[in-house]
Formats: C-alpha cells, sequence, structure tokens
C-alpha cells in the first residue's frame, strides 16, 4: 500500500440501523489474488475497549479472486459506531484494511 487512504476501504464508513446483520465484501482493485486462510477480522465499539469479533461476529472469512467476504456481523448497538480491522494476504503481501460502521438507534431519524 502506498497511500495511508487504502488502510480505509472506500465504502466506509457504512451507515446501518441496530438490528442488522450484514455481510460486507472487500474488493482488492490493484490485486490479483487475496488468500483467506489465515485472514484475521476483528470489531472494536467506539475504536476502544477489546475485540469483541467472539460475540458479534459468526461464519467464516472466504475469497474469490480479488474479493475478500467478510464474516456476518450481528448485535449491533445503535447510538456507536465500530471499527473493524480485516488483515489478509493480498498478493502474496500481508494488508489490513479498516472499515467503519455508524449504527443508528431504530428510532433515530439522523
Amino acid at each position: 500500500m502506498s497511500d495511508l487512504n487504502e488502510v480505509w476501504v472506500n465504502e466506509s464508513p457504512k451507515y446501518l440501523t441496530e438490528g442488522s446483520t450484514p455481510t460486507y465484501t472487500i474488493t482488492y482493485a490493484k490485486a490479483s489474488s487475496v488468500t483467506a486462510t489465515a485472514a484475521t477480522m476483528a470489531i472494536y465499539k467506539n475504536a476502544g475497549g477489546s475485540d469483541l469479533a467472539s460475540t458479534l461476529l459468526t461464519g467464516s472469512i472466504s475469497a474469490d479472486g480479488n474479493v475478500l467476504t467478510l464474516k456476518k456481523i450481528s448485535g449491533l448497538v445503535g447510538g456507536n459506531f465500530y471499527i473493524i480491522s480485516v488483515g489478509a494476504t493480498v498478493d502474496g503481501a500481508w494488508e489490513v484494511r479498516k472499515l467503519k460502521l455508524v449504527v443508528q438507534k431504530a428510532k433515530q431519524d439522523q
């Protein structure tokens, strides 16, 4: 990666409502392959504290060509934001990308 902006996924931040259970993908546009074998995924509430992967993430990470499909996310609480950190081997080199989720309460208007 040559640019600090490449650390953040292009579509970041994502806005959603509590109760949503999204599954996201990351496309490594300039890469020919990404490997899911040793891929990692961590999630942090309000950019602090401990990794909440064991309580908020289910399933597994998979790869097809240059696209990495992440684990399913659930249990997000409105009024918070979450930082997801994903590590994977991209064209033979380890890379870490981040995605920010902004979660609104169901009754919140903006």
